[in-house]
């Protein structure tokens, strides 16, 4: 298994309730991991909007907590693995190119597509 380079915070209303359940993720995951994550906040088998947020990315710091034009796990899953998988100069390189992305968001909006 690839380091964990990402840890998300996922939630999702509660029907019965004015709250919400949450669950972290950490990134590259299983697909058991992400069923597991989602088992945790009542997603499966609800059509529900899932939030997704960043709180902790070891590779590019500047995508925590900042707002994804894309609410997809696996999108994200995607990214982390890609990342974890970068040889340490790759990914200094990746940094230099990554923040002008982070920094130049479309409509404030980063883009994941992008940095993938």
């Amino acid at each position: 298994m690839k380091e964990k380079i990402m840890l998300l915070e996922l939630s999702a209303e509660n029907p019965l309730s004015n709250g919400y359940y949450y669950a972290s993720l950490d990134l590259p995951a299983e697909e058991y991991e992400i069923r597991d994550a989602l088992q945790r906040i009542r997603a499966i088998g609800r059509d529900v909007y899932i939030g997704i947020d960043i709180y902790n990315c070891k590779i590019l710091p500047e995508l925590n907590e900042c707002r994804l034009d894309s609410t997809d796990i696996d999108e994200l899953n995607f990214l982390a693995k890609r990342l974890a998988g970068l040889p340490e100069e790759q990914r200094y390189i990746f940094r230099g190119v990554a923040r002008k992305i982070v920094e130049n968001p479309v409509d404030d909006l980063v883009s994941i597509k992008y940095l993938i």
